[in-house]
């Protein structure tokens, strides 16, 4: 009886520690699509920053305050990328679903077209 116990027991265990681990997995995901996502967004800052620097005259020995990126700026562009990568994954999906849409609606007439022409 004590034997039976334990294995159950132990079977409990063995069914949380794989859950945990699924779990620890999908972390792991998440955490590198986020760095990812992090990397492309501080890429495109830079970008941006570098582009904006760009626009100082040749003759310029000093730049300007004007030319560079607050802080705050840098935040403002950061989330607006950010809600714009959303959007463009958003838009992504629907464009996806419509064509999938229209794939079926094509090969439901194809097949009507073929079983009239039999």
């Amino acid at each position: 009886h004590k034997v039976e116990t334990l294995r159950a027991k132990l079977s409990g265990k063995n069914k949380e520690l794989e859950a945990t681990q699924k779990y620890i997995t999908t972390l792991r995901e998440t955490i590198e699509r986020s760095e990812r996502e992090k990397s492309l967004l501080q890429d495109q800052i830079k970008s941006l920053e570098k582009s904006r620097t760009h626009t100082i005259p040749t003759s310029s020995v000093v730049p300007s305050q004007d030319n560079w990126v607050s802080p705050d700026e840098a935040f403002a562009l950061k989330s607006q990328i950010f809600n714009l990568n959303n959007e463009i994954t958003s838009l992504k999906k629907q464009v996806q679903e419509v064509r999938t849409s229209k794939l079926l609606q094509l090969q439901a007439q194809n097949d009507m077209l073929n079983e009239m022409n039999k």
